[in-house]
């Protein structure tokens, strides 16, 4: 009977870890992915290849800031710049709220590709990355227009 509970107690553990080659139990996004950067929705333009982001709703791994991957949370790994991206918990940190398109607050910490690492993430030659997640792949931006009655018309 001991020997079953063991047997079953590494076979939970296996069967937990399978799926996630990544630090954290972060598992790629294998979806094929085409430039989204000059669209309403935002995204991340990538020249080719697989975006190898992160999975679900999970928090970027901000360890030593070298890659924020797209997690659900967005940001985005680039070789050199800044990601202009990771709204919700950085935009909380930052002196000017609402700088970008879209209410996105930048991560203005420095970036490094981090895409052959075990973090994951999308690796861009150069650039910034205007991105990602969240409210843009959930609804459409509609651009805030400002209307002014004339009373004297």
């Amino acid at each position: 009977m001991k020997v079953l509970i063991v047997l079953a107690a590494i076979l939970a553990v296996a069967a937990a870890q399978w799926g996630y080659p990544y630090y954290g139990r972060y598992a790629p996004n294998t979806a094929s992915q085409t430039s989204n950067a000059n669209s309403g929705n935002g995204g991340t333009s990538v020249a080719t290849g697989t975006a190898n982001a992160n999975r679900n709703w999970r928090a970027p791994n901000t360890a030593l800031q070298t890659s924020n991957a797209n997690s659900g949370f967005g940001g985005t790994s680039i070789a050199s710049g800044t990601a202009n991206a990771n709204r919700y918990w950085r935009e909380k940190r930052s002196p000017q709220r609402y700088p970008y398109y879209g209410n996105y607050a930048p991560n203005t910490a420095s970036q490094t590709s981090n895409a052959n690492s075990g973090y994951g993430g999308t690796s861009i030659a150069s650039g910034t990355a205007n991105a990602n997640r969240y409210w843009r792949e959930v609804s459409e931006v509609v651009p805030s227009v400002d209307i002014t009655v004339d009373p004297e018309v």
